[in-house]
């Protein structure tokens, strides 16, 4: 469940990123690694 909802966050977040294409894709890597770390 927690995963899901960080998950869904960062779905989010990555919309209101959409307008920066360089700070979503360093952000992208970022986040990736994120979710992984609460996940385990």
């Amino acid at each position: 469940m927690k995963a899901i909802f960080i998950f869904s966050t960062m779905h989010r977040k990555n919309l209101s990123n959409q307008n920066n294409q360089k700070s979503q894709r360093f952000e992208k890597r970022k986040e990736s690694f994120t979710p992984r770390a609460f996940v385990i």
